[in-house]
């Protein structure tokens, strides 16, 4: 029974680290894409 319940706690962590790359990736992206406008724009 604890090892069912360790291994659903381990699942919900994987899923919570996935979901939290996942918008870090699209976070560096619209940074990245803002920091190029703002560059041009200032040149």
């Amino acid at each position: 029974m604890s090892l069912f319940v360790v291994n659903k706690n381990t699942k919900i962590v994987l899923k919570n680290f996935n979901v939290a790359h996942k918008l870090e990736r699209i976070a560096k992206t619209i940074f990245s894409y803002y920091g190029t406008i703002g560059l041009q724009k200032l040149q």
